[in-house]
């Protein structure tokens, strides 16, 4: 068992210094793509999601800037996995800053819309109530 600490002149949403890595992205991807159950409990570490976890507040500049890497179905799995992240791993909220909304909105770039069903979806898997629009 791990005990985490509360350091209060720490920002609550640190990710200085967090990447985007491409790799964890296509490893993401690459799951979804196999995965028949929607749980992502068993993909990542403990450890992996503690360093992982700043990719869920990383801002929309950054995302966009990694639009063209994937196809509309990568995206699609990357939505899919970061609705069920945020459900699943403990301090992974992010509210209306998660990366559904950015990725969301790359997908209508591509595709000038987005599917209903994948909507039904996200609603079905989350409660963020930002998803998928972000903050009206």
């Amino acid at each position: 068992m791990t005990i985490e600490t509360w350091d209060p002149s720490k920002p609550e949403n640190d990710n200085d210094g967090y990447v985007i890595d491409e790799t964890f992205l296509q490893r993401i991807i690459d799951f979804m793509t196999i995965q028949i159950l929607d749980d992502v409990r068993s993909f990542i570490s403990l450890e992996e999601q503690q360093y992982h976890q700043p990719i869920m507040l990383q801002p929309k500049e950054e995302w966009l800037a990694r639009r063209l890497l994937f196809s509309t179905d990568d995206i699609i799995a990357l939505i899919k996995f970061f609705t069920l992240a945020e459900m699943q791993y403990s301090h992974w909220r992010a509210e209306e800053h998660s990366p559904v909304i950015w990725l969301t909105q790359i997908l209508r770039q591509k595709e000038g819309k987005i599917d209903k069903n994948l909507l039904l979806w996200i609603k079905k898997e989350s409660d963020n109530k930002f998803l998928p629009n972000g903050a009206l």
